[in-house]
């Protein structure tokens, strides 16, 4: 079976879908609209929010909200720290005097809690956003987190970390965690749980240290992260497929497949494939999850392969966008047992991952902030840049390949040629400021695609889809639809399917 649309006989309205994160059609079984909905990965899978705590919290102290399908084990204060009166924090009074982190280990002087996917789950830990620890002027200074998936045998998570000098209720902030990278704590399935430690040492006895509440109201500890069926295969006819940037706030960051219902609010995926982030070679890719414009997921000409880009660096390495060896990959209607290295090529240092294509399965043509790469050949080096545009989407319609620009002077839209080396303007059409993304139907299905979808982003709430038409080899401006989410990236089809959020342009 084709990841690729089914053909109708009659031609129906127009239906558009669009995404705030890239997306493409992946196995679209019947003529169906391809709609995302609310979903909940990449999300919180614990917080606690302590404003209202007094005596130093509960042990165990469970957590204010989790995702409905793990099951959280609350802050739990080691054998040495004992609670007292103060409020609006968790941790309590180190009774026993350490300077190292065995010795607070043996003597009790930390804190725990777990978590573990239920029955039927698994989960992905990406980070721990900033937080607060509050301490004694005898508390202790220094610290570090581990994870264990044993309960027994306990790693440390990077160096040891001073909490800071402020002694006052403000507390001192600590930083975000990254815990993308360390692969045990990726795709953990029900039945192993997960405990995190945080040790403290280099105090006196009677010292105090806590999780401070940040402001009233806020969650002062998050462990962001992704839930998913524990099944992870083939994709299913008529889902969605999104490229996620795993931890939004880094610049150096994994990435995810997520498979989604198109008509199902507040879902939890069909699965979350995790792209290699932490080994090495050509196929492991990372990419930018803050940088203003990212990577983005696109289909063969075809339909039947999901493509997408990213440097070829692990956990710990600078910004992604300075990393010069990029992959092109793809994956079939078979998920993560298809992934394939199609091409690389070298970019320069600084210039942001865009989007990858093919129109037939063998030449790959890469677009980033520098250019376009072309590989006729498969996964060989690439053989180098095609003048310099700003690529901002790359894809591929029946059998050509079409690039969007965002530009004051470039025409928003053009066809992009054989040897990647000539870009010719689709007429009628003009330059747009705005445009992040475009999408190319076919009308009647019969192959010739003469209707194109822009979309436009003005800022996180507000931006608009334009709709065009091909009349007479011009293309012509039919209708716009404002929306109140801003845009990053667009998908289409035709459909016979109506759900309670579709767009209709007509």
């Amino acid at each position: 079976m084709k990841l690729t649309l089914k053909n109708q006989k009659q031609p129906m309205k127009n239906k558009l879908a669009w995404m705030k994160t890239s997306l493409a059609k992946v196995a679209v079984g019947v003529m169906m609209l391809l709609l995302a909905a609310t979903t909940t990965w990449g999300a919180q899978l614990v917080k606690w929010d302590m404003s209202g705590y007094s005596n130093a919290g509960s042990s165990p102290q469970g957590a204010t909200a989790n995702d409905a399908n793990v099951t959280i084990g609350g802050l739990t204060r080691g054998s040495a720290v004992t609670a007292n009166t103060t409020s609006k924090c968790w941790g309590g009074a180190f009774g026993t005097t350490t300077t190292t982190e065995a010795g607070s280990i043996t003597a009790g002087n930390y804190g725990t809690f777990t978590i573990s996917a239920n029955s039927g789950y698994k989960i992905s830990i990406y980070d721990i956003p900033a937080y607060n620890i509050r301490r004694s002027s005898t508390g202790p200074t220094t610290g570090i987190w581990q994870y264990s998936t044993d309960g027994t045998t306990f790693t440390d998570i990077g160096s040891s970390i001073t909490w800071g000098s402020t002694t006052s209720s403000s507390g001192n902030t600590e930083p975000a965690i990254d815990l993308s990278g360390i692969s045990a704590l990726q795709n953990v399935a029900a039945g192993t749980t997960i405990t995190f430690r945080i040790v403290s040492w280099n105090g006196t006895s009677g010292g105090t240290w806590y999780f401070n509440d940040q402001s009233s109201g806020t969650s002062d500890l998050i462990v962001e992260g992704g839930v998913s069926s524990a099944t992870t295969g083939s994709f299913t006819a008529g889902n969605l497929a999104v490229l996620q940037a795993d931890t939004a706030s880094l610049n150096n960051t994994p990435i995810s497949i997520i498979e989604l219902s198109p008509s199902t609010a507040n879902q939890t995926p069909a699965q979350i494939i995790s792209i290699n982030g932490s080994s090495s070679g050509s196929g492991v890719l990372r990419n930018s999850g803050n940088a203003g414009t990212a990577a983005g997921l696109a289909d063969s000409s075809d339909g039947t392969l999901l493509a997408f880009t990213g440097g070829n660096a692990v956990s710990g390495a600078a910004n992604a966008n300075t990393i010069t060896a990029r992959s092109a990959v793809s994956m079939n209607k078979y998920g993560p047992s298809s992934y394939t290295v199609a091409a690389t090529y070298t970019s320069v240092s600084g210039q942001q991952i865009r989007y990858a294509t093919s129109p037939n399965n063998s030449t790959w043509y890469m677009g980033d902030q520098n250019g376009i790469y072309l590989n006729a050949t498969g996964p060989t080096p690439a053989s180098g840049v095609s003048g310099t545009p700003n690529v901002r989407s790359l894809r591929s319609f029946g059998g050509v390949v079409y690039l969007l620009q965002k530009d004051t002077v470039q025409i928003v839209v053009s066809s992009v040629s054989v040897n990647g080396a000539t870009l010719t303007a689709l007429p009628g059409l003009a330059a747009d400021n705005s445009a992040v993304d475009f999408y190319m139907v076919s009308s009647g299905n019969n192959g010739t695609y003469d209707t194109l979808y822009v979309l436009d982003q003005t800022d996180a709430t507000h931006g608009t889809i334009n709709k065009f038409s091909l009349v007479s080899g011009s293309w012509t401006a039919n209708s716009s639809y404002a929306t109140t989410f801003g845009g990053a990236d667009i998908c289409a089809a035709y459909t016979s399917v109506v759900f309670s959020n579709t767009v209709d342009i007509t």
